[in-house]
């Protein structure tokens, strides 16, 4: 798993793990002679196991991923290719907004260069060239490097994570379930949200090893599953259901995009027909 994320930005990896890659997904069914809801079956429950196992780079209590394991392997099974339109959404302009403009500019800086040489090569220099800003307005802004991209993953982490929530919560309020987990499938395919799909997984790797950005990200999920819980305090779905929608949508979210920046048949996958199921196997409750 780490050698995958690391080849995305090491070409002579790449030509080791590429072709590693590419006969594994082939073998799970990932052909163009597949149909649209098959591809879209085995990214998914693929997507689900490579999630896992990156999300417990920054577990640091125990993640009781049983239910959310169950649901998303019974709505694999069960899903069939979708009857309706895709929905159309509204994403966010992924940047951030804080009060402060010099911080944002550095942590939109940071999140490109993290996303493309990863989290430990990323330097103050290379920052201060992208950003345009002097070393010396960022040492004015922050004690050290550390204190730069801790902050900088906080501030885009809980971004991303609470428009995936933002969507969730309207499909939940408005009876439309799917919509809120169509959209985190739908955004992955987006073309401008590609490096940032990058610096997630970035994150997730400097979390193996680094335990301030360990803590972020372990805050950022826990602000998630705290925010779903309030917002539907004694609502439809007991809480355990709640937490297990919140985790297997972070564990999914991870792993989907790792195998759609590894596959191109992936892309085609009819993901409304896995929502669907989803949403049919979460109302049941």
């Amino acid at each position: 798993l780490e050698a995958l994320i690391i080849s995305h930005r090491n070409g002579a990896l790449e030509e080791v793990v590429s072709p590693i890659m590419n006969q594994w997904l082939t073998r799970w069914g990932l052909v163009s002679e597949s149909t649209d809801i098959d591809i879209a079956r085995v990214t998914v429950a693929l997507g689900t196991i490579l999630g896992i196992l990156l999300h417990k780079f920054a577990e640091i209590e125990f993640v009781n991923w049983q239910l959310p394991i169950f649901g998303l392997s019974r709505a694999v099974h069960d899903a069939k290719p979708s009857t309706t339109p895709l929905p159309e959404f509204d994403f966010i302009d992924f940047q951030a907004t804080s009060d402060n403009e010099i911080r944002n500019v550095l942590a939109m800086a940071a999140a490109e260069i993290i996303g493309k040489i990863g989290y430990s090569s990323a330097t103050v220099s290379r920052i201060a060239r992208r950003s345009n800003l002097s070393t010396g307005t960022i040492y004015n802004t922050y004690e050290s490097k550390e204190d730069l991209l801790v902050d900088a993953l906080s501030m885009l982490l809980h971004l991303n994570r609470q428009e995936t929530l933002d969507h969730e919560t309207q499909g939940l309020k408005s009876n439309k379930l799917v919509d809120g987990f169509t959209a985190q499938f739908t955004a992955g395919l987006l073309a401008s949200r590609h490096k940032w799909q990058r610096f997630r997984h970035e994150a997730f790797l400097a979390a193996r090893i680094n335990p301030r950005v360990r803590g972020v990200i372990a805050q950022v999920h826990a602000a998630e599953i705290a925010t779903a819980r309030n917002t539907f305090p004694g609502g439809k779905f007991p809480l355990e259901i709640l937490d297990g929608i919140v985790l297997g949508g972070q564990a999914v979210s991870l792993g989907y995009t790792l195998i759609l920046d590894s596959c191109e048949q992936s892309r085609r996958g009819d993901y409304l027909g896995i929502t669907e199921a989803i949403a049919d196997i979460a109302n049941s409750f």
